[in-house]
């Protein structure tokens, strides 16, 4: 049946939801469909990872996920987007922005719309602090959904891109006065 489900429509739903329990909705609903896989057994497996994920056993969740996606005598599938999307979060709880972002993008990779992957994406670029990336990433997330809960963070951004923007500003000011002071008094008026 969910070959059948129109993503289209589930996030026009969710684009044109009257409220936020509305919105909430939506995306579990998006959510549940993301997991879906033809094969029952890797579903059931992304399952078992998101219960020991759900139970502090990160690692253990890291293992299954890494084995849904091994194709090679593992009887995985490296085109699960959802596998992904939970590797890259357990490797972001785990501390391992770094190949939290690789399987992020992973994720984007299979499923460009993924809101979540994009919200983690710009989770990482934050900690980071490469705020301009981080903007960009939130904006993506809200666009795909606008009840995403990134606004906050989304917010923080622009204050720091701001504040670095005024800062850089402030230095250039300086930079020109220092100039201007060992510059001869005929030279400052040109």
């Amino acid at each position: 049946i969910s070959s059948k489900i129109s993503m289209f429509n589930l996030f026009h739903l969710l684009h044109h939801a009257e409220n936020l329990d509305d919105g909430i909705i939506m995306e579990e609903v998006i959510k549940e469909v993301w997991k879906v896989h033809p094969n029952p057994t890797l579903r059931h497996k992304l399952d078992e990872g998101v219960t020991q994920l759900l139970g502090g056993k990160t690692r253990d969740a890291l293992d299954i996920f890494t084995s849904l996606l091994q194709e090679e005598g593992g009887g995985g599938d490296a085109t699960y987007a959802e596998a992904w999307n939970k590797k890259s979060t357990c490797h972001y709880m785990l501390g391992e922005n770094e190949k939290s972002m690789e399987a992020a993008l992973k994720v984007l990779e299979f499923q460009p719309q993924h809101f979540q992957a994009k919200n983690g994406i710009g989770l990482i670029q934050y900690e980071n602090q490469e705020y301009e990336l981080a903007v960009e990433s939130f904006r993506g997330a809200l666009k795909d959904d606008p009840w995403s809960p990134v606004s906050t963070r989304l917010s923080a951004c622009l204050d720091q891109v701001e504040m670095k923007r005024l800062k850089k500003k402030e230095e250039e000011v300086e930079e020109e006065e220092g100039a201007a002071e060992g510059s001869a008094p005929y030279e400052r008026n040109k």
